[in-house]
């Protein structure tokens, strides 16, 4: 069975609809509806992820928050960017890059600003949506806590995952690389290597 990011509500009210039109007789509407609970069921679906952590190997590593590809890596003020682009069609979950706390999260009118907190280093994640789609939908607050590779959302019809690092990470991904959440390996700590 899939697992799905949709909300258990919105399966039960598009199978209580096709199981009325059945009882109706309306067959062709039966089956637009099935399809369209499988189109949009398929959209939003959640990949099973087999994440193998080792604490002590991976400590000062950044992994990919999302599945995509990376479109630019360059140098700002005082951080490192990495802008990964999120296709509609990929799967589109959100995963912590780095075991932290959540400092801060707001929104502005054009992105979704998640600050985070990993022992004296601030790592920032931007989120701007596509113009037909959606904002993240993120499952985390202030305060809260997270081990790397834990799943905070989803982001519908993907969009923009901007990164920013301190510099003194060293980046491991060039330009195009395709990237997954959990898995690929963004950065690393110089004396982590």
């Amino acid at each position: 069975m899939f697992k799905s990011y949709l909300p258990a509500k919105y399966n039960t009210w598009l199978i209580i609809v096709q199981f009325l039109l059945l009882i109706f007789g309306a067959y062709r509407l039966v089956l637009i509806f099935f399809t369209f609970h499988i189109a949009v069921y398929v959209l939003f679906r959640r990949s099973p992820n087999h994440f193998r952590d080792n604490p002590v190997t991976t400590s000062g590593v950044v992994f990919s928050p999302c599945n995509g590809k990376i479109i630019s890596i360059e140098e700002v003020e005082t951080s490192l960017k990495i802008s990964i682009s999120i296709m509609p069609w990929k799967e589109m979950g959100l995963f912590l890059p780095i075991s932290s706390e959540i400092k801060n999260l707001w929104r502005t009118g054009k992105e979704v600003i998640l600050e985070l907190d990993t022992r004296n280093n601030l790592i920032e994640l931007h989120f701007i949506r596509r113009a037909l789609g959606f904002w993240p939908e993120l499952i985390v607050r202030a305060g809260d806590k997270g081990a790397r590779q834990v799943n905070m959302g989803f982001f519908p019809l993907g969009g923009v995952v901007v990164l920013y690092l301190p510099k003194k990470y060293e980046i491991l991904v060039k330009n195009l690389n395709e990237v997954i959440s959990g898995e690929t390996i963004l950065a690393v700590l110089p004396e982590k290597l």
